[in-house]
C-alpha cells in the first residue's frame, strides 16, 4: 500500500479458507480495503471481492472467545435454509490498535451464503 499510495477505506479483515479454524498452519489472507484496485508485488496482491448475500454477527470480546460467534452464525445459516457459499471473513472493527483491553474488541464474523438445496 505504501508504494502505491493507496489509503485504507475501511477496517482490516481476514479471509479464512480453512473451516476447521486451526490454531496452526492456517489457510488465510489478511486484507485491507482500498478505494480502487491496486497493483500487487510479491506476496501482496490487489483484487476485488464479489458482493452478495451474507450472514453475520458481531463478536464483542477477546479473539480467543470468537468461537461462539461462529457457532451462532452457522446455526442461523442451517436453520434458515442456507449454506456457506465461500470462505468466511473476520472484520476487525475495534482491536488492539485502539484498546489494550481485549474485552473492548469488536469483530464482525461474516459468511457468504446461498440457498441450500
Amino acid at each position: 500500500m505504501g508504494k502505491s499510495g493507496a489509503q485504507p477505506v475501511g477496517p482490516p479483515f481476514a479471509i479464512y479458507y480453512d473451516m476447521e479454524l486451526k490454531e496452526e498452519d492456517i489457510d488465510m489472507e489478511t486484507c485491507v480495503p482500498v478505494g480502487s484496485l491496486m497493483e500487487g508485488e510479491g506476496d501482496v496482491v490487489g483484487r476485488s471481492l464479489p458482493g452478495g448475500k451474507v450472514a453475520s454477527t458481531l463478536h464483542a470480546g477477546p479473539y480467543e472467545e470468537i468461537g461462539d460467534a461462529y457457532q451462532a452464525v452457522m446455526l442461523w445459516i442451517n436453520e434458515n435454509g442456507y449454506r456457506p457459499a465461500g470462505p468466511c471473513r473476520e472484520v476487525y472493527l475495534v482491536g488492539p490498535q485502539m484498546f489494550d483491553n481485549p474485552a473492548e474488541y469488536r469483530t464482525e464474523v461474516i459468511f457468504p451464503i446461498e440457498k441450500a438445496g
